[in-house]
């Protein structure tokens, strides 16, 4: 049987512990989602990406692969908004030492990446797209519990066994005694049906999923969602989209 409305459950852990899964931890207490600069800086990079600086994110990815430290990227195959964009982003690592000795000549970033660091590296390799979301989410939900007097709980990088197996989802929240489920893919999201069989281990219905990705267009998106009957959404229209399926509940 999925639930989605009763029997009435007052948290997230009641709710999963009712369908026999238990939480093996979570990222609530992390210093990861409870960091305003970084939050900031999550949702400053996830915006510059959006807006052309993907190709030197993916660029600043294959150096971490490659333990390559030397930075020599070209803009001349760019538009002016993406080349601004990449720039931003390399302005941004030099900010926290991640791009040292940086400057841009005849249309090429040059400079010395220093890109060693854990959890540099895991922000750089998608991490940041992750807290820029449940950034979004939590300011949704705290907009929306306040004007409509409801609770809520988000809980991000959860953990979870079951019957199933061992999961981690991304983002699990609860607003008032309704339960959704969030993923967020910073690279090329596949399989839809992968995400949505994963909403449903946890009883949910597609209506109350949602997997947020940054590589397809708003028409790939809306196609995807009717073939596959759950919510799709870019990380630019996120917070719409996340507010119309908690507000309309379908």
């Amino acid at each position: 049987m999925i639930f989605t409305k009763e029997p009435r459950f007052s948290s997230i852990e009641e709710y999963l512990t009712a369908r026999s899964i238990s939480i093996d931890s979570t990222g609530a207490n992390d210093e990861r989602y409870n960091n305003t600069a970084l939050a900031v800086f999550a949702e400053k990079l996830l915006d510059l990406q959006l807006k052309g600086g993907d190709s030197f994110i993916k660029y600043v990815r294959t150096a971490i692969i490659h333990k390559d430290i030397r930075c020599n990227f070209s803009l001349n195959h760019l538009t002016d908004e993406e080349q601004k964009a990449c720039i931003d982003i390399a302005n941004m690592l030099c900010s926290i030492g991640a791009l040292t000795n940086a400057s841009e000549r005849n249309g090429v970033v040059y400079g010395q990446f220093s890109l060693e660091a854990p959890r540099l590296i895991n922000f750089l390799n998608g991490e940041f797209a992750e807290i820029a979301v449940y950034t979004a989410a939590k300011r949704v939900l705290t907009r929306y519990a306040h004007s409509h007097a409801v609770t809520f709980e988000l809980l991000p990088n959860l953990l979870a066994s079951s019957p199933a197996g061992r999961r981690e989802y991304d983002l699990l929240a609860r607003v008032g005694n309704d339960f959704y489920v969030i993923e967020v893919k910073s690279g090329r999201a596949e399989n839809f049906g992968y995400y949505k069989k994963r909403g449903l281990e946890l009883g949910l219905f597609p209506h109350h999923q949602m997997l947020v990705t940054s590589d397809r267009s708003e028409t790939d998106l809306k196609l995807i969602s009717y073939f596959d009957e759950f919510h799709l959404a870019s990380p630019a229209n996120f917070e719409k989209k996340f507010l119309d399926m908690i507000t309309n509940n379908k």
